[in-house]
Parts: structure tokens; C-alpha cells; sequence
């Protein structure tokens, strides 16, 4: 079993982009990463080289850039806390769709596992309707 290298903060926002822009896009181009993170695409190469050293992602100059299944699994820890947080400041708290998507991306990196689980169940339980009083016996 191998074990998953630990990253900053900032190649986790990579590794999110990355899974974000395969989905929107199909494909995960520097320039696509590097409107989805806001920086100028020669930042980014950098990234993507470490990333590679960590074995988190298939990379190569002017190719696609795709995640190995460990970056995968990475990816998508970071996009589910990302969710989920934002999901919380928008239906818990009435957050703006703007400050909630700003707090998530700052959050998303500090959030324990174990309360990311407590948080999901509450925000799921946000979606589900209210359960009808039950009727008294006879």
C-alpha cells in the first residue's frame, strides 16, 4: 500500500483544477489550470512538475495534463471539502454564492476529516424535507 504524499495548500488548488477542468472541459490544459487557479500559465508549470515528482499526475510539456489514481483520490478529497463547505455557507449561514465559493477555497485545506464527515451529514440533511409530525394513537 502506498502512501499518500503530503502537499501544500497550493498544489492541492492544482490537483482541484486539474479534476475541475477535465470535467468542464474534457481535457486539463496549463491554460485551463491556470484561469481556474488565477495565475498566468508559466506559474503553473512548476506546479505541475512537482505534482508529477509527487506521482499525483501525468505530465508533459503542451500535452494534457492527467491525474495518476492516487491524484485522483487526492483531487477529489479537495473538491468534496470544497463542496461541502460551500454548500454550509450558502444554506446554513445565507452566504453569498461569491463569499461562500472565497471561504470554501480558504477553508478547504485546514478541515479535519472527521468533522468534513459530521458537516456532510448536517448539509445533506439540510436537502431533506422536513419529516411530518407523527400522528398520535388511538
Amino acid at each position: 500500500m502506498t502512501s499518500t504524499p503530503a502537499i501544500s495548500a497550493s498544489l492541492e488548488d492544482y490537483l482541484e483544477a486539474i479534476i475541475i477542468a477535465a470535467r468542464g472541459f474534457g481535457a486539463a490544459r496549463v491554460k485551463d489550470i491556470a484561469k481556474l487557479v488565477n495565475v498566468r500559465s508559466a506559474s503553473v508549470t512548476g506546479a505541475l512538475r512537482s505534482l508529477a515528482e509527487k506521482g499525483l499526475i501525468h505530465y508533459a510539456p503542451y500535452e494534457v495534463v492527467t491525474l495518476t489514481p492516487e491524484g485522483e483520490k487526492l483531487a477529489r478529497g479537495v473538491l468534496r471539502r470544497h463542496e461541502t463547505l460551500k454548500a454550509f455557507f450558502i444554506k446554513a449561514l445565507g452566504a453569498e454564492e461569491a463569499e461562500a465559493e472565497s471561504a470554501a477555497c480558504k477553508m478547504e485545506h485546514a478541515m479535519p476529516r472527521s468533522l468534513l464527515e459530521r458537516l456532510t451529514v448536517y448539509v445533506q440533511a439540510l436537502d431533506e424535507p422536513p419529516r411530518a409530525a407523527a400522528e398520535p394513537t388511538k
